[in-house]
């Protein structure tokens, strides 16, 4: 396998982000390929050899290739030694930190950018959608600071 890890990164997107977050903040060496979702660059034939389910972050490693953030940064913290650090030290811990980071991408993030970044403010700007109407936004909003509500009650006294 050769040593060399390429993410395949769009920097709108949220998961993205967090992979080429983590390679930076770990001082995790990898090769950014820049594949922009707006441009169309993930339906290429190229790409989907990567990645057949058109998403974003993908990561390839020789001919291993991986998709879904948490996995992808599991697996570069666990080839460069250094998962302990990021995501727990013993059983439990790890637990803890998958427990979070599964809360969130099920709750907070569909309630963030899913449900609300995205209809009320991408998609009228850039595909020319209608946007929601005020309650719709309103509703939303209130679904958002439920989460963050849950959100501080989860991380209290941590």
């Amino acid at each position: 396998m050769s040593d060399k890890v390429t993410i395949f990164h769009d920097p709108t997107s949220e998961p993205s982000r967090a992979v080429y977050w983590l390679a930076l903040e770990a001082g995790i060496e990898v090769d950014v390929q820049f594949t922009w979702l707006t441009r169309g660059d993930h339906m290429s034939e190229a790409f989907l050899k990567v990645n057949p389910l058109y998403q974003v972050p993908a990561m390839q490693h020789g001919n291993f290739c991986l998709s879904e953030a948490t996995a992808i940064m599991n697996y570069l913290t666990d080839i460069n030694d250094c998962s302990d650090k990021w995501f727990g030290q013993d059983v439990k811990s790890k637990a803890v930190v998958n427990k979070y980071l599964s809360w969130y991408h099920t709750n907070l993030r569909k309630a963030l950018t899913l449900d609300y970044f995205l209809p009320v403010l991408l998609m009228p700007a850039y595909l020319g959608f209608d946007k929601p109407t005020d309650s719709e936004i309103d509703a939303k909003l209130e679904v958002m600071n439920t989460m963050f509500s849950t959100l501080n009650s989860m991380l209290e006294k941590k």
